[in-house]
């Protein structure tokens, strides 16, 4: 009862998570695209705020168990919430991308080359941070490479759901069995 538990109150978290990742996405997209730097400061804060919501998603659901919870429980609470906002992340990054602004990585490149010259940056460094969209950009529109991202984007909110797990786990008290009747 309590892994089915665990895995319900992950799906709701993860949900929850997931759409408030959408969200923010969306403003990271909407808002960076002309400018790098709210661009990245943008991705900085979502992820903090992310990661702080998986972290609440693992102490509510140890106030649900009393106070207590095991590495295992909080664990597995925490990466299906994982499993599932990662899902929302990847397709709201693809349909977004692919669909409802394919010219948005051409429009931060254009932004970033713009700042890098404004900021008499090297022609060199320039070109540099310019492929790397045009990367990230073939990365981003190909349905295969979305899902290798994924199993990625899992293993790393998995090791922070491990590492929240440790952090938050707080074992029940011995009690000797002739207390228990107490």
């Amino acid at each position: 009862m309590q892994k089915k538990d665990n895995v319900s109150h992950g799906l709701r978290w993860g949900t929850i998570i997931g759409i408030i990742y959408c969200v923010l996405l969306f403003l990271r997209y909407y808002l960076g695209v002309k400018n790098p730097i709210v661009f990245g400061a943008i991705t900085l804060c979502s992820f903090i705020i992310i990661l702080v919501l998986l972290l609440v998603c693992g102490l509510k659901r140890k106030k649900q168990l009393g106070g207590y919870i095991e590495v295992k429980d909080a664990f597995q609470t925490m990466f299906v919430a994982v499993i599932c906002f990662e899902i929302f992340y990847t397709a709201f990054n693809f349909i977004y991308l692919k669909y409802i602004n394919p010219d948005f990585f051409q429009q931060l490149k254009d932004a970033t080359e713009a700042f890098m010259v404004n900021n008499k940056v090297s022609q060199k460094d320039i070109d540099n941070s310019v492929s790397k969209i045009d990367l990230q950009a073939s990365k981003n529109m190909n349905l295969g490479t979305s899902f290798l991202s994924l199993a990625y984007s899992v293993l790393i909110s998995g090791i922070f759901a491990l590492i929240f797990a440790l952090i938050i786990k707080k074992k029940k008290p011995y009690q000797p069995i002739d207390q228990l009747d107490s």
